[in-house]
């Protein structure tokens, strides 16, 4: 823990190394099983290091986190009288480790995220050395057979390479920042595998950031109220043109960079297998249609989705729904889950009032992050903690 004006949270960077070190050594296909060692070794941090910040939890929760508290008392009220035991623990650990990244006194500074970067890469080269653990490799051509066209990672889950990567994409080009020579270094590493990373999500988060970035920095707008109707207008912008694409891949397949960067490399494809393939509409029809059956509209906590949907777009895959996680927050913990949606819009506001263009351009990035890879959007997950603390803006990432 740091005081105000210090450095980087010692308890915050001990949770950050312990989840990058358990993502190092749990393969592409390994799903990590409730209440196994990994699992355990993942949620006790996640409980006890906040702890040290017990103090001001409170103080955050009962002032600019109000909307947070309100959504746990509400949405914990109706799961605990549901019985529902498991959603109403995943509630608790989501506020409790997002109240935890919404202290002031909870902060990184952008010279031991680069260090934490770096030393993640040198550890996913040990362990594509010495295991079998990474099938994508660390160089073009090197992927395994049957994980298609080659992609590089230096995580042996890809989706976490291309995250991280984008993580440090907008950190790095941060107004202000000094252009020493180890953060160019990790500048270049992350546009290294963030690109050849051919992670779809995050190709298109990077081209938003970097575009919406450039252009506000450039005509700074002079009142808030701009940067909060470009951040929330560019979000929306992004989910509608997700929702109206597929037609549009459907005529332009042929194109190489199209099949490369949005089609997994695949052509001749009819309009439902390109729906398979974006499969997150399709995801957020079937979760805002279980929000709307759900008794007294107030979701139905912990759930199989399967169990729920109207047909299965993927025949044989066991979905989860986790791919997004403001739509499967609102189908679990239904009307309440706004209040937590709403405190993330109050960080856009703040961002907004302090001029901080540079956090007003990252909001829309990571609600489309939340949006299509939801599933590292988890309490005990670093990527989860990295992206509140870029909502916070220049404050927490300094």
């Amino acid at each position: 823990m740091t005081k105000s004006g210090a450095g980087s949270s010692t308890s915050l960077v001990v949770f950050l190394l312990n989840s990058i070190a358990i993502q190092m050594v749990v393969g592409q296909d390994v799903a990590i099983e409730r209440f196994s060692p990994i699992y355990w070794a993942l949620v006790l941090p996640a409980l006890i290091l906040p702890l040290l910040s017990i103090r001001e939890i409170f103080r955050m929760l009962l002032g600019r986190g109000i909307l947070l508290l309100a959504f746990l008392l509400c949405a914990g009220g109706y799961q605990l009288a549901r019985g529902d035991l498991q959603a109403l623990a995943q509630l608790f650990l989501m506020v409790w480790v997002t109240a935890w990244c919404g202290c002031e006194t909870t902060r990184l500074t952008i010279e031991t995220l680069t260090d934490i970067f770096l030393g993640s890469l040198l550890t996913g080269v040990i362990v594509a050395m010495l295991t079998n653990l990474n099938p994508w490799g660390l160089f073009p051509g090197q992927s395994a057979a049957g994980y298609g066209p080659w992609r590089t990672s230096f995580f042996p889950h890809v989706a976490n390479s291309a995250t991280m990567s984008l993580i440090m994409l907008m950190i790095l080009t941060q107004p202000a920042q000094r252009r020493e020579k180890k953060g160019i270094i990790a500048l270049a590493v992350s546009c290294y595998f963030g690109l050849l990373g051919f992670v779809r999500t995050v190709l298109v988060a990077a081209a938003i950031y970097l575009s919406l970035f450039t252009i506000l920095t450039m005509i700074r707008p002079r009142r808030p109220v701009l940067l909060i109707i470009t951040a929330l207008a560019i979000m929306g912008t992004s989910i509608a043109v997700e929702l109206a694409i597929a037609p549009i891949l459907e005529i332009f397949q042929d194109s190489s960079i199209m099949s490369r960067f949005l089609l997994r490399s695949a052509t001749e494809l009819d309009l439902s297998a390109i729906n398979q393939q974006l499969y997150r509409p399709w995801l957020w029809e079937e979760h805002i249609k279980i929000f709307v059956s759900s008794p007294y509209l107030m979701g139905l906590g912990n759930f199989r989705l399967l169990d729920h949907v109207s047909y299965n777009l993927v025949p044989g895959l066991d979905a989860s729904g986790s791919e997004s996680f403001p739509t499967r927050l609102i189908a679990s913990y239904g009307m309440s889950a706004l209040l937590f949606l709403g405190y993330l819009g109050t960080l856009l506001n703040r961002a907004a009032y302090s001029r901080d263009i540079w956090a007003c351009a990252c909001f829309p990035v990571i609600v489309f992050v939340m949006m299509n890879w939801g599933s590292v959007f988890h309490p005990t997950n670093a990527f989860f903690a990295l992206f509140i603390l870029i909502m916070r803006g220049k404050k927490a990432i300094c």
